[in-house]
């Protein structure tokens, strides 16, 4: 098993590769379980690689997970557990089942009765555009409203485990503890990046409205990276609040409005995040100015200079007036070049 070829982030398997990180046990077992490029069979796969290939050693405790002796057995417990909500999710007593583009968040306006109608749905209607589905079952009379969800892939491989939920499938407080174990486990990983680096998370895209399509990337301006958060603002009044899980494996920058003004962002989880090495089109040029700012390469007075200038000039191409041809409006100077990227 190649675990650098299974993480999300390319620009973290290559400072992996340059520096020699070799992740323990638990860290490679949580590393699968977060992998977009593994279906679940592959991940049981893997699993068991682990079980006999690499050493055993405890789970620690941690504000969402409890402490296991034993990694190995944990690991045999979540497969059987995982397997069994699995063949609870297919059985279609009493349920309905409903579909959802997973890609652009878009439900299919159709009930199903089984899992398998799902599928002959997504056949005969041709969804190869469509990368991701999310199937939820919905149990007839379940007034709470807890359906339980999996994803799936257009291959019908059942993928993204952490994107599942278990709504109302029966089983013990203990097994619906190590269900969600993985979820509460988290790691000091080494990562590139660093303040002032523009990234972005090549799994989530935006749309320009609520109706159309994802397409662009959100791009993020870093300022603290994990724990160097907490060493530089220690002083804040909120820092004891948040919790140790919310620290080792998060960041903290600047993103973007679409009208252009900046605001600041925090994630948890910083592994699925890429260098951007694309264009700066339009008001994501503010996000360039930013980033090079927070490098120390431009002062504050030049940034405030870029961030008026920008989205004057972007504002300004919004006003061009619309129900005029090119022709007449070229007559009256009006430049009609909106070249708008953001």
């Amino acid at each position: 098993m190649n675990i650098y070829e299974l993480l999300n982030s390319r620009s973290i398997a290559e400072h992996w590769k340059e520096i020699n990180y070799q992740p323990d046990s638990l860290e490679t077992a949580w590393l699968i379980y977060l992998s977009r490029k593994l279906t679940f069979k592959e991940k049981c796969k893997c699993w068991e690689e682990i079980i006999e290939t690499m050493p055993d050693m405890e789970i620690p405790e941690r504000a969402n997970c409890r402490h296991y002796d034993s990694l190995h057995d944990f690991l045999y417990r979540f497969m059987a557990v995982s397997r069994r909500f699995l063949d609870w999710f297919n059985d279609n007593t009493d349920c309905v089942y409903t579909l959802e583009d997973a890609d652009n968040d878009r439900p299919f306006d159709y009930a199903f009765s089984s899992v398998e109608s799902i599928k002959e749905f997504i056949k005969t209607a041709e969804r190869e555009d469509i990368g991701s589905f999310v199937i939820k079952k919905i149990l007839v009379d379940d007034y709470p409203g807890y359906p339980a969800r999996i994803k799936i892939n257009k291959n019908f491989d059942i993928i993204c485990q952490e994107d599942w939920n278990y709504g109302v499938f029966p089983c013990s407080e203990d097994e619906y503890d190590v269900l969600l174990a993985f979820e509460g486990m988290w790691f000091d990983f080494p990562v590139p990046f660093k303040k002032g680096d523009v990234i972005y998370n090549p799994y989530y895209k935006c749309g320009f409205d609520s109706c159309g399509p994802k397409t662009r990337p959100q791009l993020y301006v870093v300022q603290y990276v994990g724990m160097n958060y907490m060493k530089e603002r220690k002083n804040r009044w909120f820092v004891k609040r948040i919790s140790d899980h919310s620290t080792d494996m998060a960041f903290w920058g600047y993103a973007q409005w679409r009208n252009g003004t900046v605001f600041s962002e925090y994630f948890f989880n910083y592994m699925d995040f890429e260098f951007y090495h694309g264009a700066y089109k339009g008001k994501q040029r503010i996000i360039k100015a930013l980033s090079n700012y927070e490098k120390g390469l431009i002062d504050a007075e030049l940034l405030m200079h870029a961030y008026h200038l920008i989205l004057s000039e972007e504002r300004a191409k919004n006003d061009i007036p619309e129900f005029f041809i090119d022709k007449a409006r070229e007559l009256a100077g009006i430049k009609t070049d909106k070249n708008d990227g953001a």
